[in-house]
């Protein structure tokens, strides 16, 4: 299957015209992207799973951390490893947030802690 990149040069172009004013243009616009997306053999499903998750928002992964650090008696060895740095390095007052890596596998933890199911 092909993968997204290959299509980048058409879907960036095509993408800006979503905000047309014109519902025509819009919708034309979406036509043409869901058809170069299924020519290749993927869909608008494909094309969401590519973006990249943003770090969440200050006051997001602050909460997530808090939320996680109450259950550390039954992370893994390697998260709570992880958590007790994110925690260090949170509360060194230095105005530090964590990477996108680190927020993403963060993010996880909480979710799995909560019990809630992934996007598939």
């Amino acid at each position: 299957m092909p993968d997204l990149a290959s299509l980048h040069p058409r879907l960036s172009r095509l993408i800006p015209r979503l905000g047309s004013d014109s519902e025509g243009e819009v919708i034309a616009t979406v036509r043409v992207i869901r058809n170069v997306l299924g020519k290749a053999g993927l869909d608008l499903h494909d094309l969401a799973a590519a973006l990249p998750v943003p770090p969440p928002e200050p006051e997001d992964w602050e909460e997530a951390l808090r939320f996680v650090a109450q259950e550390m008696a039954i992370l893994t060895e390697s998260e709570a490893r992880f958590i007790r740095n994110l925690r260090r390095l949170s509360n060194a007052g230095t105005g530090w947030a964590p990477t996108p890596r680190q927020a993403q596998w963060l993010e996880a933890i909480r979710a799995e802690l909560a019990g809630e199911i992934p996007d598939a």
